[in-house]
């Protein structure tokens, strides 16, 4: 039986066959360039808000996940873990390139005006040369945890987490 799978990058630490929701809205973790493409995305969907506002995010390609994984890390708060999801086909809620998304966070970037055609792209195609496809999902299983290389940042975070982890243990040992 054909299940579909895509990939979810995330702070959290999850166990294999974890089901997994969305629980927040996106714009949380976006800057404030993301969040004008962002908004002007949403509004260009009579149901825009409400399906991105709920979604679990995933990427149908792996390279292009572990490429946004690195990049997250560069121009915002990076994300630790990468996973494999399996979705089942009635918990997809759309689909939609987000070479477009880029199309509209660069023209907020550089103060022009974003385009109606470019949002409706995203939301009904086609694709992009190079698409960077994004699934939007209620819910995911964890199939397994992508191993990444670790990044300097990386072993610095660990570090304080294990001096506080260790600081707090002494705390509580007096």
């Amino acid at each position: 039986m054909y299940v579909p799978i895509g990939y979810h990058c995330s702070n959290e630490d999850y166990e294999d066959r974890r089901i997994v929701v969305s629980g927040r809205d996106n714009m949380d973790g976006l800057t404030e360039i993301e969040k004008k493409a962002e908004l002007f995305l949403r509004a260009a969907h009579e149901e825009g808000e409400a399906l991105r506002k709920g979604a679990l995010y995933l990427w149908q390609d792996l390279r292009v996940a572990k490429y946004l994984w690195k990049l997250r890390g560069k121009t915002s708060a990076p994300r630790k873990y990468l996973y494999t999801m399996e979705y089942d086909e009635a918990d997809f809620i759309h689909a939609g390139d987000l070479r477009y998304y880029t199309v509209l966070k660069d023209a907020v970037k550089e103060g022009k005006p974003l385009e109606d055609a470019t949002a409706a792209r995203y939301w009904n195609g086609p694709r992009a040369e190079a698409p960077q496809m994004e699934i939007l999902v209620t819910k995911a299983t964890v199939k397994s945890r992508i191993e990444l290389p670790q990044t300097p940042a990386d072993v610095m975070r660990k570090f304080f987490e294990q001096v506080k982890r260790d600081s707090q243990s002494s705390s509580r040992m007096r």
